[in-house]
């Protein structure tokens, strides 16, 4: 079965959202703004030997949204917003082997690539000449496009039990294909408030938006979330079950056709 190119779908979307504003009552939006992901894990390793600490990462994120305007308070948002995520996993191990300690450092950058379609309400207050307030509530469904993990060996020491370096091996990297091990949906609860200012037809509007997500990334297996363990060089490490909140910053222009 031949696979949709996943551009020819955003032109697609793109094209179909364009041809639906243009009825009564509808509003086209260009969107950009950042994206912070949130890594929530829920069974961290606790290893002895092994801390592991996540860390948030920043994308860009653009996208188009159309919205139908019930009444000057209340309106209904859609769109097509390509969706980066990235988070990283810093893992600090320390063993003790009779006189030797080994300490090294790996860290594993994750990048997903989603297509993101969030569907919420937005509650208006009373305009202040041309400013108004608004809250959003409502849902995000977002498809895994691809995903890849960066991995870099950062140090790695053998000391003796005086603490001096007999031993040192220079930083290793490597990057994998990890989309056979994600989940292909994601989908969550989406909150944000915000405020507008209206030139007429135009309304420029600046807001915040947090993603809650209801499902893991990883993989499922028969329905369990039972990942085998990913292995970087030697090591194998087995995944946490993760999580994956977004909070992001957008600014958006709405032209409103036939108002």
């Amino acid at each position: 079965m031949k696979i949709v190119n996943p551009l020819f779908l955003v032109v697609f979307i793109f094209s179909s959202i364009t041809t639906i504003a243009q009825t009564r009552g509808f509003g086209i939006t260009p969107i950009i703004g950042i994206a912070n992901t949130i890594p929530i894990p829920s069974n961290v390793d606790g290893s002895s030997f092994i801390l592991r600490n996540y860390d948030n990462r920043s994308t860009f994120l653009y996208g188009l949204q159309i919205q139908y305007k019930a009444n000057n308070y209340f309106s209904f948002h859609t769109g097509c917003l390509p969706l980066a995520s990235k988070y990283e996993l810093k893992q600090n191990f320390d063993f003790t082997l009779g006189d030797l300690t080994l300490k090294e450092e790996i860290i594993s950058t994750e990048n997903l690539s989603y297509l993101n379609l969030p569907l919420f309400a937005r509650l208006n207050t009373k305009p202040i000449q041309n400013f108004k307030a608004f809250i959003d509530i409502g849902a995000y469904f977002s498809y895994l496009l691809k995903s890849n993990m960066e991995v870099n060996r950062k140090t790695m020491s053998i000391l003796d039990s005086s603490g001096y370096i007999t031993e040192s091996q220079t930083t290793q990297s490597m990057e994998m294909d990890t989309k056979s091990r994600r989940e292909n949906w994601d989908a969550g609860l989406l909150l944000g408030l915000g405020g507008s200012y209206s030139f007429n037809k135009i309304v420029l509007s600046a807001g915040v938006q947090f993603l809650s997500s209801a499902t893991h990334i990883n993989l499922s297996n028969s329905g369990k979330n039972n990942v085998q363990p990913i292995q970087y060089w030697d090591y194998f490490i087995l995944e946490d079950l993760i999580r994956l909140n977004y909070l992001t910053f957008n600014l958006g222009l709405t032209y409103h056709f036939n108002q």
